[in-house]
């Protein structure tokens, strides 16, 4: 990353799935700047409370210079509160405009305003032009990928920019690369396919189905989705399983497919109930069956689960028999 000719900035990410962990990541990178994305139910199992994840993640600021700053989005009172009680040097919040915050929490100093793409009547499935951030004092910046989670992530890179001194004209117009099984969108055979393989938490299955709902689809195109289990999340799993279901149902997904032949695939399934197509399989293969039978050219998919489903098993399937 480079500010300007004359700064260069490092960018660690630090992950944990227990306390203590990013705690000693700090010791060890000795960050001027910290971000905290969000407070989600990722390694609930292991941690047991969102509470307790707030903390795990406020470890950040334990060797963070006392004149740095944290960058978190406003109107989370867990981590708020969490932040209080180890950090009390400069704080920057960022929201985006139509944002519910909690009542009492402190206000955005950063706040953008999402913009989505213009579609003309009778558009091709992903013909649209990208949504885009509007921040007031800054040229618009197109959104590099898709969704209002990441344009929440974006507002945080902007006020990281911002502390930086980068020049807001170099931030218009972003690239971004991610591994294969995030973010990525094919197209075979007609169907634009959503892969969200790689990985998944409760929070990042609302935020892809939610992005689902808002695919740019042909005229009639209908919006199915293949969810695996997600895993670590302990007590809380049969109870944020369903969550994810019933949000399936009440966006009104054309068909769902639930890959897992246990207690949380159960529970899925009942909580999907009502659902046009619905159908619980045992392994990742076994979803191509039903697809076959529902997906028509101009239809959006959605694959998405945790890393050990190994849910991009599906994807040559879906390759070989749609092209």
């Amino acid at each position: 990353f480079k500010a300007d000719a004359s700064t260069r900035a490092l960018v660690v990410e630090m992950g944990m799935r227990g306390l203590g962990e990013i705690e000693r990541l700090s010791r060890c990178a000795e960050p001027d700047l910290a971000v905290i994305t969000n407070i989600g139910t990722a390694h609930i199992g292991r941690l047991g409370s969102r509470e307790a994840i707030a903390t795990a993640k406020c470890e950040i600021t334990r060797s963070l210079r006392a004149d740095g700053v944290v960058v978190i989005p406003a109107g989370d009172p867990l981590l708020e509160a969490a932040l209080a009680a180890g950090w009390s040097g400069r704080v920057r919040r960022v929201a985006l405009a139509d944002d519910l915050l909690a009542p009492g929490t402190m206000p955005a100093d950063l706040v953008g305003r999402l913009v989505p793409p213009a579609t003309a009547p009778g558009d091709a499935a992903g013909s649209r032009e990208p949504a885009c951030l509007e921040v007031a004092g800054m040229p618009p910046i197109t959104l590099p990928l898709a969704g209002r989670h990441n344009a929440r992530n974006l507002l945080l890179a902007v006020a990281v920019a911002q502390e930086l001194g980068v020049d807001a004209a170099a931030l218009t117009d972003l690239a971004v690369e991610v591994p294969g099984g995030r973010s990525r969108r094919l197209q075979l055979g007609g169907v634009t396919v959503l892969d969200e393989t790689y990985n998944a938490s409760p929070e990042a299955m609302l935020a892809a189905l939610e992005l689902l709902a808002a695919e740019p689809l042909h005229a009639g195109g209908a919006r199915y989705a293949v969810l695996g289990t997600m895993l670590e999340l302990g007590e809380s799993s049969m109870a944020l399983h369903r969550r994810v279901a019933q949000r399936a149902r009440s966006l009104g997904l054309d068909g769902l497919v639930i890959v897992d032949g246990g207690p949380e695939g159960a529970a899925m399934l009942e909580a999907a109930a009502g659902l046009e197509r619905l159908v619980r399989v045992s392994e990742p293969e076994e979803a191509i069956e039903p697809l076959l039978g529902w997906l028509r050219t101009g239809d959006g998919l959605l694959l998405k689960a945790s890393r050990g489903v190994a849910l991009e098993r599906l994807l040559p399937l879906l390759q070989e028999r749609l092209a």
